[in-house]
């Protein structure tokens, strides 16, 4: 006999209510009932007619591919309209389950407030089920955004995101009653529910489908570099269900953050990027950052230390300490606490781009070498969020040692540490150096 379908709370069959969920919301677009697996797939931005429709009422067009929406209540925002799902198809597996977590920084304001969203006719909640898997995405993405502030020459820089009182991450639920995911009629009803906090970034994993799009969000053009930039006040951004546990939700956060502004070095024209894996980029042929990255060559939208002349040194960085939503290492009172007790470590691999499987020379140094000589530096290299030894050598009367490493991988970070045998000095790390193979 077959089985009894699966009924909600209310005695609905569930499959049932989602079939019709999906048939609505497809006729409310307009958009022909056809498979999936038979729709074209595209890796540039959605034609406007397409934008308009998944923004829904109150979006108008101001200029090519850019887009102003005001909701019913009279917020207003801005936005180059939505991420269509073909620009990650392929790439599900850069940012999900299994990669590192970092605990992100509670904060009371400016910082991201997560928010569980669903069209409440159609979709009983479903919170309970997804808020660790939620919670642990969002440790995900802060890893990201980390890694790419040390690696990029800062210190650490971790999102700053509103806590419970156990100091959980906080993730609160609001009804989309109009059952159609329209992005005007999704952050309408976010702020219906009193979600509208103006230093606050509203990230939403909204539990329903807009066929053919992954996310939208908001985002201000505006590439000054004072704290007064229009990125630096709050905003909203939702990812949908079937791309929750990807790059996705990292991705609408960082426009929420001013990614990518318009003039930037490798910037498409379409407030993304050309180098292909990174966060902000849809796929291109380019060859630039062939494996996941928060912008490639920190030249784009993120540099935790930019140098003098770049362009993220004098337009806004969402890397650069006035962004308000993330909070970044105190160095000031590190250094004046350490300086006399540390030593200066340095890495440098040559050559720096090997072809994969080839060889490449570490080279470790400290810079101070009265008294240091034949002690012990390691080369560490950066696995699943922590460093890792994987050579010990021995300082020569220059302070100095090699080592030869097979570049077996598309990406890498490393750091040389060195070893202090007096317990007067801190043992001391190089700043972290990532390599990638051609």
């Amino acid at each position: 006999m077959p089985s009894e379908p699966a009924r909600d709370r209310k005695g609905r069959d569930t499959n049932l209510t989602r079939r019709i969920s999906s048939l609505l919301t497809l006729f409310a677009l307009g958009l022909p009932l056809i498979p999936a697996a038979t729709a074209e797939v595209h890796s540039h931005s959605v034609d406007k007619a397409t934008a308009l429709r998944a923004l829904g009422p109150g979006a108008v067009e101001i200029e090519p591919g850019w887009y102003q929406v005001t909701l019913p209540d009279g917020y207003t925002f801005t936005t180059h309209g939505p991420d269509p799902a073909s620009a990650f198809i392929g790439h599900e597996s850069d940012l999900g389950p299994g990669d590192p977590e970092r605990e992100p920084v509670c904060a009371d304001e400016h910082a991201q407030h997560i928010l569980y969203g669903r069209p409440s006719l159609v979709t009983e909640s479903r919170l309970a089920q997804f808020e660790e898997e939620i919670r642990a995405h969002f440790r995900r993405m802060n890893a990201v955004v980390n890694e790419a502030a040390e690696v990029s020459g800062g210190t650490t820089a971790d999102l700053r995101v509103l806590c419970d009182e156990n100091g959980r991450i906080r993730i609160d639920e609001f009804e989309n009653t109009t059952l159609l995911p329209y992005v005007s009629f999704v952050f309408q009803a976010a702020r219906n529910a009193g979600f509208t906090d103006p230093t606050m970034d509203y990230t939403i994993f909204y539990d329903g489908e807009m066929p053919g799009i992954c996310g939208q969000a908001e985002l201000s053009r505006d590439t000054s570099p004072g704290i007064d930039n229009g990125n630096n006040a709050g905003g909203y951004g939702v990812t949908y269900q079937n791309c929750w546990f990807s790059r996705t939700p990292l991705h609408e956060n960082g426009h929420n953050q001013g990614a990518v502004q318009t003039g930037a070095p490798n910037e498409d024209g379409t407030n993304h990027c050309t180098e292909q894996q990174d966060i902000m980029c849809y796929p291109s042929t380019s060859t630039q950052c062939s494996v996941m990255d928060y912008d490639c060559g920190f030249d784009t939208y993120f540099d935790a230390s930019p140098e003098p002349g770049e362009w993220l040194a004098t337009h806004w960085n969402i890397g650069s300490r006035v962004n308000r939503y993330i909070e970044f290492g105190d160095t000031a009172t590190t250094l004046e606490e350490t300086e006399a007790r540390r030593i200066a470590v340095g890495l440098l691999f040559r050559p720096r781009d090997p072809r994969r499987g080839a060889r490449t020379t570490a080279a470790m140094w400290l810079a101070d070498c009265e008294g240091h000589e034949g002690t012990q530096i390691d080369l560490q290299r950066k696995v699943n969020g922590r460093f890792k030894t994987i050579d010990e050598r021995r300082l020569d009367d220059r302070c100095e040692a090699t080592t030869r490493l097979k570049a077996d991988f598309h990406s890498a970070v490393f750091r040389s540490l060195w070893r202090s045998p007096d317990r007067a000095q801190l043992d001391s790390a190089s700043k972290p150096v990532r390599l990638q193979t051609r």
